[in-house]
């Protein structure tokens, strides 16, 4: 995701399984309010980059829905080698 601001606010995530494997360069990329399902695994391990990526658990990270992956969060950021 490369725009300006991107967001996904109050979106629900209810398919059996989500990835967001890409990289986050957004100047703002906002996840909040989104509802995670129960039963719906959604996943931003390994991120290329991961910029300014906003969830309503960022000041507590105890409030994480428990099939948001990965479980150490934030997410470590994986190099791309060119």
């Amino acid at each position: 995701f490369r725009g300006l601001r991107t967001s996904f606010d109050e979106a629900e995530f209810r398919g059996e399984w989500t990835w967001f494997g890409g990289a986050f360069h957004s100047e703002q990329t906002s996840f909040r309010r989104a509802q995670f399902i129960e039963g719906c695994s959604v996943d931003f391990s390994n991120p290329a980059a991961w910029h300014n990526v906003q969830f309503d658990w960022d000041d507590h990270r105890s409030s994480k829905p428990a099939n948001v992956l990965p479980d150490d969060w934030p997410p470590q950021i994986v190099p791309t080698i060119a």
